[in-house]
This record gives structure tokens, sequence and C-alpha cells, in this order.
């Protein structure tokens, strides 16, 4: 139930900022229903953790979880492999 509960607050976590129009993890933000999703997500994962742990732990967990999740995922376009010559083939590509 523990597991369960934080996968939920990070998926939640995840949708939320990847529907901000400030992410660059994809080329245009999610739509607003993914916004709500993932609300709705983070808010039933706290109840989750709740009745799984004791009161102070699951509020502590949950805020970490999000805290996290929100101070890495902005380093995964980081991670993503450069290819120089990608810009070169959409520069010559006019249709």
């Amino acid at each position: 139930m523990k597991l369960f509960a934080i996968f939920l607050c990070f998926l939640g976590s995840v949708l939320i900022y990847s529907s901000h129009a400030n992410q660059h993890i994809f080329k245009t933000p999610l739509t607003k229903k993914f916004f709500y999703l993932g609300v709705v997500l983070v808010c039933v994962s706290l109840p989750l953790l709740i009745y799984a742990l004791p009161k102070l732990v699951a509020i502590l967990m949950w805020c970490m979880t999000l805290i996290v999740t929100w101070s890495f995922i902005p380093f995964i376009p980081l991670l993503k492999r450069y290819i120089p010559y990608e810009d070169a083939i959409r520069s010559k590509d006019t249709t």
C-alpha cells in the first residue's frame, strides 16, 4: 500500500509538471485534464499514506516525494542525447 501511494504521488507530480507551459521534457505541454488528473492522484496518495503509516511519517513522505520529483524532473532534458545532425536534417526538410 505504501509503495502504491508513493507511486501515485510520483505519477501525479510528473503529470502536474508536464502540463505546465515552462516544462522542457515534451515539445508541447500536456493538456489541462492531465493537470487535474495529477492533482487528483497527489490528493489521493496522501490519505493512502496516512492509512498505511503514522500521520507525521506519511506527511513527510508525501512532501519529500513531491520535493524530490519536482527538483529532479527539470534535469531530464539534460540526459537526452544530442545528435547534431538532427538539426541539419530538420533545416533541409521544407515540407
